[in-house]
C-alpha cells in the first residue's frame, strides 16, 4: 500500500515538472532576449524526480528549443553587428552584446564563446573596411 502511495506521489511530481516545462516551452516562443530564454530554461525538478528527468520528453523538448532560440538570438545580434557602418558604433554594439551574453557564461558557455569570437571577427572586418576606405580616398 505504501509503495502505491509513493509511486503516485512521484507520478504527481513528474506531472508538475512536465506541466512547468510545457508552459515554459509555450512562453519561449515570445522570448526576445537572452536573459528571458535562460530564465525559461530553469525548471524546478524536485530531488526525488531528478533520476527520472531523462524519461520526460517535455524536458528534452524544452532544452532543444532553448538551444535553438539562443542560437537564433545570438546569430541575429551578430548579423546586426556585421551591418554596422562605423568602428565606433560596432565597438559599442559589441560591448552591449557581450554584456548581454554574460548570462550565458555558465550553462550555455558555448554560445558565449561563439558570440565573443564572431563579434571580434566582425569588429576586425569593420576595422579593415574602414581602413581600406580611408586609404582609397584621395
Amino acid at each position: 500500500m505504501a509503495t502505491n502511495a509513493v509511486a503516485f506521489w512521484i507520478e504527481q511530481q513528474q506531472q508538475k515538472v512536465t506541466t512547468e516545462a510545457a508552459g515554459n516551452l509555450a512562453r519561449l516562443r515570445g522570448a526576445t532576449t537572452l536573459a528571458e530564454v535562460v530564465r525559461l530554461a530553469n525548471v524546478h525538478i524536485p530531488a526525488e524526480v531528478r533520476s527520472f528527468k531523462s524519461s520526460l520528453p517535455e524536458l528534452r523538448n524544452l532544452n532543444s528549443a532553448i538551444d535553438r532560440k539562443l542560437d537564433s538570438i545570438v546569430k541575429a545580434r551578430l548579423l546586426l553587428l556585421s551591418k554596422t557602418a562605423t568602428i565606433l558604433q560596432a565597438s559599442r554594439d559589441r560591448s552591449q552584446l557581450m554584456q548581454d551574453c554574460q548570462i550565458l557564461r555558465g550553462t550555455y558557455a558555448q554560445y558565449y564563446r561563439f558570440a565573443e569570437r564572431e563579434s571580434a571577427l566582425h569588429l576586425h572586418r569593420i576595422q579593415l573596411r574602414e581602413k581600406g576606405a580611408t586609404t582609397d580616398s584621395p
